[in-house]
């Protein structure tokens, strides 16, 4: 296990000040280049034929890749989703969702991540699998007198 460089509360911050609308994940797993969140989800989050929205999922899968880019970086609320593709392999349902998030590039501009969906306590396999690249900002520095 590696240390995270940002903590539970220090991402929940970041949250609340950047993007107050949140969804509210529970935090699993918070190390270094992994994260693992759950998401319950109930009859708001789903679309007609009780299957969860793909927005839901998407909102999930980004979410969770914000965080183990974070895990990495430290605190660095401007680093934002340059491209992202999910893939939604089979039909959610509602009830609790986990995200399990890895790292796969962790370069000076750039960080690729990718992360499994999955309904908990399934054994079908995951309900979608993303692949998401994040934008590192420059590092300016001291602020100039």
């Amino acid at each position: 296990m590696t240390t995270s460089r940002i903590t539970e509360d220090a991402f929940r911050q970041v949250l609340r000040d950047g993007m107050p609308g949140a969804m509210p994940f529970e935090v699993s797993t918070l190390e270094r280049g992994h994260v693992v969140f759950r998401l319950r989800t109930g009859t708001d989050d789903l679309r007609p034929g009780e299957t969860v929205a793909g927005p839901v999922l998407f909102a999930l899968a980004d979410l969770a890749v914000y965080a183990a880019v974070m895990t990495s970086l430290g605190p660095m609320p401007l680093a934002v989703t340059t491209d992202a593709t999910i893939h939604f392999l089979r039909r959610p349902r509602a009830g609790y969702l986990v995200a399990r998030a890895r790292l796969l590039k962790e370069g000076r501009r750039l960080v690729v991540g990718e992360v499994t969906i999955e309904n908990e306590g399934e054994t079908d396999g995951p309900v979608a699998h993303a692949v998401m690249t994040y934008s590192v900002p420059p590092d300016r520095g001291p602020a100039s007198p």
